[in-house]
């Protein structure tokens, strides 16, 4: 079983859009699909719905506390391929003012599962390594396996980012 959260430093940034595309790309290669949504959301789980062709399931720690989230993400996951967690607001943005409770970073930690960041690149270059720098080092227990850049204007601008992430 493969799992993955789809997340980044802050909302408007194209997570739905990348959550969309992967769902529909994998399900499109013949992969059954599970989508997740962290957080209390009605929107985007309709959306993923259309995407994947299966029912999307809310992770909210709040609402379900963290057993109440293993076991549907568990039950949920059994009879699929990959399971796709879209996160909430950005990476390590929760309810709490002194914890992450209920962020992305929260639940991906929770259910040991690997993050993707969509990082918006719209107006930067070198400055896309600090930022993920510091989403890396921020919270080291937060597993993160790769970056999505988003809005890059050109094939020149991709490369100045790209060669400054590594």
């Amino acid at each position: 079983m493969h799992h993955m959260v789809i997340a980044a430093i802050s909302s408007s940034s194209g997570k739905t859009a990348v959550t969309m595309g992967i769902l529909a790309a994998l399900k499109e290669r013949g992969f059954s699909v599970q989508p997740f949504k962290i957080g209390p959301d009605y929107i985007d789980p309709s959306f993923q719905k259309k995407a994947s062709g299966k029912v999307s399931h809310n992770l909210d720690l709040f609402m379900m506390g963290k057993d109440g989230i293993r076991d549907v993400f568990q039950k949920a996951s059994e009879h699929s391929d990959i399971s796709v967690v879209e996160g909430v607001m950005g990476l390590y943005d929760g309810s709490g003012i002194a914890s992450m409770e209920g962020s992305t970073a929260s639940v991906a930690k929770l259910l040991s599962i690997p993050v993707i960041l969509v990082l918006d690149a719209k107006a930067m270059s070198k400055t896309a390594a600090a930022v993920v720098l510091g989403i890396k080092e921020f919270d080291q227990d937060v597993n993160l396996r790769g970056v999505i850049l988003n809005r890059v204007s050109s094939a020149r601008h991709y490369e100045l980012i790209e060669s400054s992430i590594v």
